[in-house]
């Protein structure tokens, strides 16, 4: 079997032309959407540049209210508290130790990094040597004795003390 014998015609000329005349036409197109485009982000820009000042002055202006500022400031509270290292804190607390003396409250405030410490001791040697200790420990800092004072009826007898302290990250 023969392979077919196929003839083809030349391009005519007004074809040549024609195809690039439509080349040249979507060139142009594109050129001119690509210019509109452009044209258009600048004016998106301008106008977001003029609105952005004016929606910040509103968000100033506008109060909070007070029940949802009320939440916020319970939230972010709550948030402070949850931060707190506690663990690491106990540790340092509870290495700390005077014989004699013994710890019966603690009241920690995590929004001040301040704690108020109740405790037992049989003198108040004994408690002044705790807080000389606990001063020395890492991540407490000044330490101070409130109060104390000797517990009436009880034998032996036992000073009841109170001290405050700043405390950091041990």
């Amino acid at each position: 079997m023969a392979a077919p014998d196929l003839d083809f015609l030349p391009p005519s000329p007004l074809a040549r032309w024609w195809g690039h005349g439509v080349l040249a036409l979507g060139v142009a197109a594109c050129g001119w959407a690509a210019l509109r485009y452009v044209q258009a982000d600048e004016a998106r820009t301008a106008a977001l540049a003029q609105l952005q000042p004016a929606a910040s002055r509103a968000q100033a202006a506008a109060p909070v209210p007070r029940e949802l500022q009320a939440e916020i400031d319970a939230a972010q509270a709550v948030a402070a508290t949850l931060a707190v290292p506690w663990d690491a804190w106990f540790r340092a607390l509870e290495s700390v130790a005077v014989p004699g003396v013994h710890l019966t409250a603690l009241q920690p405030e995590a929004a001040g990094r301040r704690v108020r410490i109740a405790g037992q001791a049989g003198d108040l040697q004994q408690a002044l040597a705790y807080v000389d200790a606990l001063e020395r420990t890492p991540g407490f800092a000044r330490v101070l004795l409130a109060d104390h004072a000797v517990q009436e009826g009880a034998m032996p007898a036992q000073l009841r003390f109170t001290l405050t302290a700043e405390w950091g990250v041990p």
